[in-house]
């Protein structure tokens, strides 16, 4: 427990049943939002995570999250495939890869970014402010400070009057758009929920991909063998995006609130406590990985929680991996070889993220 009263765990098995048990709730007994105890004032920030499926407990948790499903079923997600292999391509083809390149704005970002844009029917032209306007949520989120909150709370004012914009046109969108289907069938959700779940939804949607996709190519350059027989053998790249997820997950870290008393192992945790699992750390668990520390994509039985454990399982999970897939599938034959130059990761706790992704690049 830290000085602030937050209990980490780090083994696997406590992670997973901290994530997955349902006596443990994203806000606390007694509580006005998934951050604050009771007597506590809500910011601007955190009145919008809480109308966030990621921050809400049963029932209303299901109301939610059924409503933004669509876009996330086998069916929804094979008819935007054919969206993701062009702009790969495109984006591959419109700047050389030769020599040193910068793949995180280049690539990493716009390819998950354009996605979820035409999924929500968000103009793609807007993809320099949604970066900077995610770059900041992430880090106001993530730190908790006076300063980071003040300045989430303009990142969510001017999110919110965007969304309500489109909502106002929402019928000069494409009919597929979630945005106008949402907005003719609200499905139960309140104003409120609605566009907290778009905000949520743009910034979810690419930033965690976005994440998966860097981290995976900087995981390649750092190992020029894995390199070499992912471009030998691509029926290997969905084991080696799993193992990216284990090794450098982009979440590294989830919280629950206990409603009861409970035990782990000898410690006796307090109701109203809030839970930290530590997924990095339960990536590392030797109980359940063999040579956890060895980056190794032909790894069985890859058990990891990158996109948590039960009630709130990212549903974004197959269309991240589809997109990754893809993305790797459209860089490697490109690419004779891949050495590392510089990157930048961000100075987040929850989020493993980069900044800056420099390669060198010999071509094919």
């Amino acid at each position: 427990m830290n000085h602030e009263g937050v209990v980490y765990v780090t083994r696997h098995e406590d992670c997973s049943r901290l994530l997955g048990g349902k006596q443990f709730k994203r806000n606390p007994p007694d509580g006005v939002g998934p951050f604050s105890k009771a007597g506590q004032t809500l910011g601007s920030v955190e009145q919008t995570v809480s109308h966030w499926m990621l921050f809400m407990d049963q029932p209303r948790h299901d109301v939610v999250r059924r409503a933004f499903t669509m876009p996330f079923t086998p069916a929804a997600i094979a008819a935007v495939e054919p969206f993701i292999l062009r702009r790969a391509h495109e984006l591959l083809t419109k700047y050389p890869l030769r020599g040193e390149v910068e793949l995180l704005k280049n690539f990493c970002y716009p390819l998950p970014v354009m996605v979820i844009a035409e999924i929500l029917g968000v103009p793609a032209a807007d993809m320099d402010l949604f970066y900077q306007w995610s770059a900041k949520l992430t880090a106001a989120m993530d730190s908790g400070t006076h300063e980071g909150m003040q300045t989430g709370a303009e990142v969510v004012k001017l999110m919110t009057d965007y969304f309500d914009g489109l909502l106002a046109r929402a019928e000069e969108l494409p009919p597929h758009s979630l945005i106008r289907m949402l907005h003719n069938d609200p499905m139960q959700l309140t104003a409120a929920e609605l566009n907290s779940g778009l905000i949520f939804l743009l910034w979810s949607g690419h930033e965690t991909t976005k994440n998966l996709i860097a981290s995976g190519i900087q995981l390649l350059a750092d190992h020029p063998a894995v390199f070499s027989e992912l471009k030998q053998h691509p029926e290997l790249i969905p084991a080696a995006i799993e193992e990216i997820l284990r090794y450098d997950a982009p979440v590294q870290k989830l919280s629950r609130w206990t409603h009861e008393e409970v035990a782990f192992g000898d410690f006796i945790i307090p109701r109203g406590t809030m839970m930290t699992a530590l997924v990095g750390a339960a990536h590392q668990d030797a109980a359940v990985f063999n040579d956890p520390e060895l980056f190794n994509i032909h790894r069985a039985d890859n058990r990891h929680i990158a996109f948590g454990v039960g009630l709130h399982r990212c549903m974004g999970s197959i269309l991240a991996r589809l997109e990754a897939q893809i993305a790797f599938q459209a860089f490697l034959p490109l690419v004779k070889e891949l050495r590392p130059v510089r990157h930048h990761w961000r100075t987040l706790s929850a989020f493993r993220s980069l900044d800056e992704l420099v390669v060198e690049i010999v071509p094919a």
